[in-house]
């Protein structure tokens, strides 16, 4: 979304996605709900995501640009030295967004079941290698 009501919207519904995961899992987790939580109409859940999955995938990459931002941030103002003090601070990074982050915990990257949900043809963990 380009446009700055649409760009709300959308950052709306992965909120809402993300607070419904913590609240009732991936499993449970409807379109329908995440539009009502978003206070948005069924149709424009449907306008930005082709389902579920997509849905979810936006969130995951979402949660993985979030991710690298933080750990862009502190190599710039630490710079470890190594690379103990690159992997320190990428698991420092993601076990605070676990901690912090609304819906991270049960989708911090991907779907579970979604190997393939950042990239086609790429696994996550390769996916999320690869930018780091």
């Amino acid at each position: 979304p380009v446009q700055k009501r649409s760009l709300e919207r959308f950052e709306r519904l992965l909120d809402a996605c993300a607070e419904l995961l913590d609240e009732v899992g991936y499993s449970a987790l409807t379109t329908k709900e995440v539009a009502r939580r978003a206070e948005v109409p069924i149709g424009t859940l449907y306008q930005f995501f082709s389902d579920r999955e997509g849905l979810v995938g936006a969130l995951a990459a979402r949660n993985l640009e979030a991710f690298l931002g933080r750990v862009t941030e502190r190599l710039e103002r630490e710079a470890p030295d190594g690379i103990a003090g690159l992997v320190e601070v990428t698991v420092d990074e993601f076990v605070a967004m676990r901690r912090t982050i609304t819906g991270f915990g049960v989708v911090d990257f991907g779907a579970v079941g979604q190997d393939h949900t950042l990239e086609p043809g790429r696994d996550n963990n390769t996916a999320v290698a690869g930018r780091l």
